[in-house]
């Protein structure tokens, strides 16, 4: 083949021509240079090679170390390891022969990596992260990647991930934000390891550790040096206490002095914050590890003690006794693991008092059915992200997302084996997690991290964003700081909200109408029939069945209705009829919000339905308050003059029915839309009480014997309902 030949073959001469005249108009002052990245440039990017390797973490035993080829350079990662493994997350493959490293060798997943992955990932594009997971998932087969080992997996993951940066021309950190779906960045705060105790450390402190959290930084860089000055501090007043002995560290960096108490703990901690000057910007945190000293359904603060003296042996309800005390003396605002990982009950227990930050590690182990059912029961409230738990990078991302759909909080954690792989530091401020724990502000696989955090600072520069006080659930959107903003994922989601939007204006618009022909007694009794509308709604939209004592229920509902309306002295038709189609779309509406609410396909959170709702609600109920009553805004506006408490009230009347819509929302997603209903007739009976007693409407004993039939059906069926009948 001639050179010619060669050259038109490859259509070199154009993109020879295209690089030239790229140099051209960029006016560079080294041509050779800009035309080589040119060219490199205009060649897709693939994998060509996948190497592993086993090396030492920080604790001197075996992991996995990832190179990952393209055609335009090298990519390294390595994953970290714990000290424990739970039975829900994935699994680490190591050799189990005790005879070389103790049994913890990974050769076995090194070779996975080189013979199994590699093969099956050359030739993909490393950009495409989802397909690169979703094959070494499909290769391996079993739900905690029993086959290759979570450790091989996860090693090539954040490889390949490094690689997709490096193709993008984008910071890593940059491109996990892509791929995430996030435009903001947030330098998190981090959760600095100062005390040790627990099981792995030698004192008597049964916690696991004690943390500080420079919450009252304005950036990073301030809180990094707030967390070491702290640090050295510490390092003193434990010398002065406990003697030079005292400052041996853990795995993690963090003292480990002759500590008997969680109290003696927090007061030199304290102590030591105290001499920074930093009192009132820098919080506590604790992680319990509770699951350490559980024995049965009590917990054992004196495990570590030969002499036990049987005072610190405490049930549940000790414990959050305990946590309430601590709270109150010391500044905590985040607690860890309070109880066992199976201790549901009192999890909610303490989550639900709202005290502080409650975070689950042993209780989710980064297990999405897990963080489901802890969302569910309110068991806790921020999600301690551990990526080795889980095994790769989009299923990472996957769990962040599950976590603050249900408004939690997300602190992306270390693990007590590290590497010098800084990984975590630019998934931190990616998924916009607010807190990061990477433990002591000493030892350099610790390091690794907050000083990577301290170069993405300084490259955002002026866009730089520290999480501060908003620490918890960073939200970009000033939507009360507590939800992250979701984005309307089809037009028929949006055609559903829009319509449920309408669906409210009606019911509004109908119940307010009726109201002008019937006593509010008569109009509440009526709109005890909403489980009954519900029930045929819920049918036709859902196709999901109660059962047939459940419909058999709803008959007295009803029937007290109808003779409750032939003993209603003030009974109207036309007030009859708008109250029933007010009810009707009462019915309809909780039917219609269980479903945004609820379902897989279109899953919003409670205030992000209500965002939305919101507009269009009042571009419906504006004209309609107008027409129906002629003169309303001149009424107002000359109410408000002459008195301005009346505007305060309007206000606080607004508010207040925000409030109720946004709880009605919350309770809608953890109960059928049916059930909301027939609890909801709770509120009628007292409305019918009230507007009998105190605005003296008239009622026949007809009426009251069709209201006490209504009451009873109501009673029959919650009945039914429990029984599941």
């Amino acid at each position: 083949m001639s050179v010619q030949e060669y050259l038109d073959k490859h259509m070199l001469s154009r993109k020879i021509e295209d690089a030239v005249n790229a140099a051209v108009r960029a006016k560079t002052p080294d041509p050779v240079l800009f035309i080589s990245n040119h060219m490199k440039k205009a060649v897709p990017s693939v994998i060509t090679k996948v190497k592993a390797r086993q090396i030492l973490d920080s604790r001197g035993i075996p992991t996995v170390e990832v190179d990952l080829f393209t055609n335009k350079g090298m990519f390294r990662a390595s994953v970290p390891s714990g000290d424990s493994t739970g039975m829900y997350e994935a699994v680490e493959l190591r050799d189990g022969d005790k005879g070389i490293y103790l049994g913890n060798a990974v050769t076995k997943a090194v070779k996975n990596i080189n013979e199994k992955i590699s093969e099956a990932l050359v030739g993909m594009d490393p950009t495409v992260q989802l397909q690169i997971d979703q094959a070494m998932i499909d290769l391996d087969k079993t739900e905690k990647k029993t086959e290759l080992g979570a450790n091989a997996i996860l090693a090539v993951s954040i490889a390949a991930c490094k690689a997709g940066a490096a193709e993008k021309e984008v910071p890593l950190y940059k491109h996990i934000a892509d791929l995430s779906g996030k435009s903001n960045s947030i330098l998190p705060v981090p959760a600095f390891t100062v005390i040790s105790g627990g099981k792995y450390s030698g004192n008597s402190l049964p916690i696991q550790d004690i943390l500080i959290l420079p919450t009252g930084a304005s950036r990073f860089e301030e809180a990094l040096q707030m967390g070491s000055e702290t640090y050295h501090h510490l390092k003193a007043v434990i010398t002065e206490k406990y003697g030079a002995n005292g400052c041996s560290v853990g795995e993690d960096g963090g003292f480990t002095p002759n500590i008997s108490s969680i109290r003696e703990g927090l007061d030199t901690v304290k102590e030591a914050i105290s001499r920074t000057g930093y009192a009132d910007k820098i919080k506590i945190g604790i992680d319990v590890a509770a699951t350490d000293f559980c024995i049965g359904t009590k917990y054992d603060l004196e495990f570590k003690s030969p002499n036990k003296s049987g005072q610190n042996f405490k049930s549940g309800e000790d414990m959050i006794q305990m946590y309430k005390e601590l709270c109150i003396d010391y500044p905590i605002t985040s607690i860890e693991d309070p109880f066992d990982k199976e201790d549901w009950e009192h999890s909610k227990h303490f989550c639900n008092l709202g005290l502080c930050q409650v975070v689950g590690d042993d209780l989710l182990m980064s297990n999405p059915k897990r963080i489901e059912r802890a969302i569910n029961e309110s068991a806790c409230n921020s999600l301690l992200l551990k990526i080795n738990q889980i095994g790769t990078v989009t299923e990472a991302i996957e769990v962040v997302k599950l976590a603050k759909e249900g408004n939690w909080g997300v602190v992306v954690s270390h693990r007590c084996g590290e590497t010098d792989d800084s990984f975590i530091a630019d998934l931190a401020v990616a998924i916009g997690a607010g807190q990061i724990k990477a433990g002591a502000p000493c030892r350099g696989e610790r390091l690794a991290k907050y000083n990577q955090l301290l170069r993405i600072e300084e490259e955002l520069g002026d866009q730089a964003v520290y999480a501060g006080e908003d620490w918890r659930s960073y939200i970009a959107v000033a939507w009360l700081k507590v939800a992250p903003l979701q984005v309307i994922r089809s037009q028929l989601q949006l055609i559903k909200i829009s319509a449920l939007g309408l669906i409210f204006c009606l019911s509004v618009v109908g119940g307010n109408i009726s109201l002008r022909f019937l006593p509010v007694s008569f109009n509440q009794a009526v709109g005890a029939t909403t489980p009954f509308f519900t029930a045929v709604f819920a049918y036709l939209m859902t196709m999901k069945k109660e059962g047939w004592v459940t419909y058999v229920t709803l008959i007295p509902v009803v029937t007290g209705v109808i003779i409750a309306s032939g003993g209603e002295p003030l009974f109207h038709l036309f007030g009859f009829i708008m109250c029933i189609g007010a009810t009707a779309a009462r019915a309809l509406k909780s039917v219609l919000q269980g479903i945004l609410l609820s379902s897989e396909a279109e899953r919003l959170t409670s205030m992000n339905l209500l965002m939305y709702m919101a507009p269009v609600a009042v571009i419906f109920l504006l004209p309609a308050a107008i027409l129906m009553e002629e003169g309303v805004v001149g009424i107002t506006i000359a109410l408000a003059r002459d008195d301005w408490k009346f505007l305060v009230y309007l206000i606080f009347n607004s508010a207040l029915a925000y409030f109720v819509n946004l709880t009605n929302f919350l309770v809608t997603k953890h109960t059928s839309p049916l059930t909301l209903q027939v609890l909801g007739n709770a509120k009628g009976a007292v409305a019918v009480v009230i507007s009998i007693l105190i605005f003296r409407n008239p009622v026949s004993v007809t009426g009251m014997l069709g209201y006490s039939l209504t009451v009873a059906g109501v009673i029959l069926y919650n009945e039914a309902k429990k029984r599941n009948v």
